[in-house]
């Protein structure tokens, strides 16, 4: 079910993707509307991120305030964030009209879609939380170096785990079986658990220190 002893399962599926023209004829059909539905999303998203530049700037305090006065500012910047994801997401589910997306190619780009807004969403949350550039307005009392640490791995582990699963769903929609599926799986699983090892060996000492 899935075990690391399918890899020549998986060659060989990869083979198959490649010489069979059937098969490869829908993987240009789908890609080419998946590759339009979040390019379309990804502009929208870059461009809403641009022109909301000077309402995150005006939102971070030039001198330290306290918490309660940080509170309602940090509230109103993941308000901002979260405005290019709702921009993409309007963008995408426009463009699944206009390019006519359904049947198979709407199951391959539906999990995709959902987990750029997840990850998004989830990233907006981090920058407010940890706020690696906003000294001012972080709402952890941490230095800015442990700060910028945790933001980085955070996205990390969120962009692994977010879109590797939905990479994975949407493969499943393109032939890939499910003992590959399965096995692929236990990859993205395991690549999760060496990024945590990697987390832990790396912040044991300072956080003994503070301990």
């Amino acid at each position: 079910t899935g075990g690391f002893d399918r890899f020549p399962d998986l060659l060989a599926w990869l083979r198959t993707q490649l010489l069979d023209p059937t098969i490869r004829a829908v993987w240009l059909w789908v890609g080419f509307r998946v590759a339009c539905v979040l390019g379309i999303g990804a502009l929208a998203l870059g461009g809403a991120s641009w022109l909301l530049r000077g309402a995150r700037a005006r939102l971070v305090p030039d001198q330290p305030v306290g918490f309660l006065a940080r509170l309602p500012r940090a509230f109103m910047l993941f308000v901002v964030e979260l405005l290019p994801v709702a921009a993409f997401m309007i963008a995408t589910y426009a463009a699944l009209t206009l390019f006519s997306v359904h049947d198979r190619a709407w199951r391959v780009v539906l999990p995709l879609i959902n987990a750029v807004i997840v990850v998004r969403a989830g990233i907006a949350f981090i920058k407010v939380l940890f706020a690696p550039k906003a000294p001012t307005l972080r709402l952890l009392p941490m230095q800015d170096e442990a700060a910028v640490y945790a933001a980085r791995w955070s996205r990390r582990l969120l962009a692994t785990a977010g879109y590797g699963y939905a990479i994975l769903l949407a493969a499943r929609h393109l032939y890939l079986p499910w003992t590959l599926y399965g096995l692929l799986l236990h990859i993205l699983f395991l690549s999760l658990v060496v990024m945590f090892i990697v987390v832990i060996a790396q912040t044991r000492d300072p956080v003994a220190a503070v301990i």
